[in-house]
Order: structure tokens, then sequence, then C-alpha cells
């Protein structure tokens, strides 16, 4: 069984993903921000299914998502990490803030951790991220952390932009 690391950041801990997580993961994707990612979902047991495809990434690809947590409250306030699921073309780069921590900086603080990690220890070091073209604020954090669009097409139903991340070696909080 693979040990998922904790990593931390000067503001946040990105966590290995507990069952004490699934209150704010219920609230996230009922409310209409999980819409990017499928939501909004209703059934409670559709997101406890989510909780374990994401601790069952982990164990079958070695890598997967974390769970962010503040480390001023210990809230649960978002996600990030690497998805890669049967028809991904390849590992992307994913994040998340719940409802709340928006605008402080955390998606950017947690994927360029998570990023780094990535490169040092996974051997993702120039991930993707698929982004639906209506989610302006994702766009505009693939290009903050330094991302170029490659293409737009059609994938699983929506219009999304590939963007590819910069290739990394080293950042901070690898």
């Amino acid at each position: 069984m693979i040990q998922i690391p904790r990593l931390e950041t000067e503001r946040l801990v990105l966590d290995v993903p507990h069952l004490d997580d699934l209150p704010a993961m219920i609230e996230w994707f009922k409310s209409p921000r999980s819409a990017f990612i499928g939501g909004p979902v209703e059934d409670s047991s559709e997101i406890w299914g989510a909780l374990l495809r994401t601790l069952g990434h982990w164990q079958v690809r070695g890598y997967g998502f974390w769970h962010l947590k503040e480390k001023e409250t210990g809230a649960m306030c978002g996600y990030t990490g690497f998805l890669h699921k049967l028809d991904w073309p390849e590992a992307e780069l994913c994040w998340g803030v719940y409802d709340g921590y928006e605008g402080k900086g955390f998606a950017y603080e947690a994927a360029t951790c998570a990023r780094a990690y990535g490169a040092k220890h996974l051997g993702i070091s120039a991930p993707i991220s698929i982004i639906d073209t209506d989610n302006a604020r994702s766009i505009a954090l693939a290009k903050r952390m330094g991302a170029t669009l490659e293409k737009t097409e059609l994938f699983q139903d929506y219009m999304c932009h590939f963007y590819r991340h910069p290739t990394v070696t080293s950042e901070a909080g690898a």
C-alpha cells in the first residue's frame, strides 16, 4: 500500500484524504462551484464514491489528489494534485478551492507545491491542465503558473483548453 505524502506550504497542508473531509466535500459538490468537474451532485453517496476514488487513484497510479487544509483553522478548503483516468492522454495537474477560500492565492500556492512534488518525486515534470473554456479563474491560474495553451478541443462532452506547464525541476515546497 502506498503512503500518501503530506506536504506543507506557508499557509496550507496538502493532506491525505480523510473520512472527516466528507462533510466539506458534500457541501462543495452540492454547490454550483462544482460545475466544472461534473457537479452539482446532490447524492451524498456519489461524493462518498469520489472520496474513495481519490484514495484508490493513489493506490493504482502512485499519485492523486491531496486535500487542502488551511493551517490557521484546519478547515478543508480545496484540493490539488494529479489525475490520470484511463481515457486521459496523460497526468493532469488539477486544483480547486471551496467557497470562501477563492481569491486568497491558495490554489496557486497548493498547485505550485504539487507540481514541484510531481517533478521531483513522480516523474511528472511538465503536466497538462485540462480546463473548461468557460472556467476563467482556472485559465488565469494556469497562465500565472506559466502554462501555455497547446490546443482547444471537445473533451468528454466539454470544450476544453489543454494547457502545458513549463518543465519543472524544483520549486519550494517539494
